[in-house]
């Protein structure tokens, strides 16, 4: 069968899942506030070209893991839960569209995203996501160890192989939007930016979707690239 692969961060949602859900943290009292000032060192690094994107994502991840060593796997849970609704009001307005789009063509949609799975998980059932590959803290005993366990972040080139092989053919089309994104885009019949990121060198893709453009415009769009 045929499926998509997207990336999440800028591509479906505004902003990154990660550091909204650190300043949720913060702001309940469950992490410090230093957390999210090695995470805004790394993104000052990144916006001054000292760093690469999947630099970005993978140091990100490792200091979120840090930050809740020893904690236990219910709390944080229960947590996220009662922040859904603030990340869920971050989605485009043109998220669903896209979706539907690929559900209504039997395409599969596979999510590979430095966000956290535990939260990407919220939106399997309201997408019907095929396969979701994300940030996962490691745990022992119910007790998070302080490391990550999967990050697919970045090198996403590996974890597309991976798929490739699995799904025993390339992906039918591709969503994203930096250059962690490249290869994956690469890989994929189709290719979709979303909001090209002006800031790395162009990809040429077969269609953009800028982040102003209407469902009904990303609609038309896909449904072109797609044809």
């Amino acid at each position: 069968m045929d499926y998509a692969l997207l990336d999440w961060d800028n591509t479906l949602r505004q902003g990154y899942t990660l550091f909204s859900w650190i300043d949720y943290l913060i702001e309940v009292g469950t992490v410090g506030s230093v957390v999210r000032e090695e995470i805004d060192y790394y993104i000052e690094e990144y916006l001054k070209d000292k760093i690469s994107h999947d630099q970005l994502a993978r140091d990100a991840c490792d200091v979120f893991a840090k930050s809740i060593k020893g904690m236990k796997r219910s709390i944080l849970e229960q947590q996220i839960k009662e922040y859904m609704r603030e990340d869920k009001a971050k989605l485009y307005g043109f998220t669903q569209e896209i979706f539907d789009v690929l559900n209504e063509n039997r395409i599969l949609p596979i999510i590979v995203s430095g966000a956290p799975r535990d939260i990407l998980d919220n939106y399997r059932i309201k997408f019907n996501i095929y396969k979701i590959y994300g940030f996962v803290a490691e745990e022992d005993n119910d007790r998070f160890s302080g490391k990550v366990l999967h990050n697919y972040g970045y090198n996403k080139n590996l974890k597309v192989e991976e798929i490739c092989k699995e799904m025993g053919k390339k992906p039918k089309i591709a969503f994203g939007d930096s250059v962690s994104d490249f290869e994956m885009l690469s890989k994929a019949e189709k290719s979709i930016i979303v909001c090209e990121n002006r800031k790395h060198p162009k990809f040429k893709a077969d269609g953009t979707i800028e982040h102003n453009m209407s469902s009904v415009e990303v609609r038309r769009l896909l449904l072109q690239v797609l044809s």
